[in-house]
């Protein structure tokens, strides 16, 4: 599941989840990002402004729920994203570009076994 999916280091995201031969999940703000995001190679595409996000992906997997989300927003995108987590699953922290810091519930982490990962993408170099 990735969020913010047609911006920048969103749509690297997506094709590096391609490239790894995972079914890439996008979520977008609009149908011109759906677009790009769909270009980009994304097997599904949710608009969280009219779609649920939480029901789309569930849908998708089964029941299962995400096996890795990628959040570069936070806040809202944050709290969706650990509802629908698979068992096991790995959130990867990227970014707060919706402005909010969430705060995890770590008894959730715990029950489903899920790792929170914090990944600062600048420490990178290629």
């Amino acid at each position: 599941l990735v969020h913010a999916a047609a911006g920048g280091v969103g749509s690297a995201a997506v094709q590096l989840g391609k490239a790894a031969g995972a079914t890439v999940i996008g979520v977008v703000g609009g149908p011109d990002k759906a677009a790009v995001a769909r270009e980009l190679g994304c097997d599904l595409v949710i608009d969280r402004r009219g779609e649920d996000i939480v029901a789309a992906v569930k849908e998708a997997t089964g029941g299962r729920g995400a096996d890795v989300v990628y959040d570069p927003v936070g806040g809202d995108a944050y709290a969706k994203s650990v509802k629908c987590i698979a068992f096991e699953g790995r959130v990867l922290v990227v970014g707060f570009a919706g402005g909010s810091i969430p705060a995890p519930a770590l008894n959730h982490a715990l029950v489903k076994n899920y790792s929170i990962v914090g990944l600062h993408w600048g420490l990178y170099n290629t």
